[in-house]
């Protein structure tokens, strides 16, 4: 458990904050990576007529910005707007769900993680399929555990390592 927030001088410990019930201003989440060399930011659009604000995610390393992505739209709704965040516990990569701000594909929560070791950032959907909730966990040392559906259609616990994601089929 981590320290992440305040609110009226009182310290709140969270694991994993959920970006839209945090105890953190309406527009602003911070998170601080376990081992707290980074910081991610997701900033949520106030132009957003829909019930899901877009979002921007920045990571940064001090006063040095290492990652910026904006999944706003130019009507804020053809967007995407972050749910849910959380660091690994390795602090190697940084998690988050994302819902469509417009509504569109409501069964759908793409869920996006940036990689530390090369600064790019990822869709998880793509290595193990759709991802049905904007809900995810972490654990030890980088894995993440969601729902989805396999290749059959059928709902499914989905679990993979990020880090084994990512190295080269040889090595796995």
């Amino acid at each position: 458990m981590r320290e992440l927030s305040t609110l009226r001088g009182r310290r709140r410990r969270c694991d994993m904050l959920s970006a839209r019930h945090a105890f953190w201003p309406a527009d602003v989440r911070q998170y601080s990576s376990p081992d707290g060399q980074l910081r991610a930011r997701i900033a949520f659009s106030k132009n957003s007529p829909t019930a899901t604000p877009e979002s921007r995610v920045t990571i940064t390393a001090g006063a040095k910005v290492v990652f910026e992505r904006s999944y706003e739209s130019e009507d804020g709704e053809h967007g995407f707007g972050v749910e849910r965040a959380a660091w690994t516990p390795d602090s190697r990569f940084f998690v988050f769900s994302l819902s469509s701000s417009g509504g569109h594909q409501a069964w759908h929560f793409p869920t996006d993680f940036w990689c530390r070791a090369d600064a790019r950032v990822r869709r998880l959907d793509d290595y193990i399929g759709p991802i049905t909730s904007a809900e995810f966990s972490v654990s030890r040392p980088d894995v993440v555990t969601t729902e989805g559906r396999k290749d059959d259609l059928e709902e499914a616990e989905l679990r993979a390592s990020l880090r084994n994601l990512l190295e080269p089929r040889g090595k796995r």
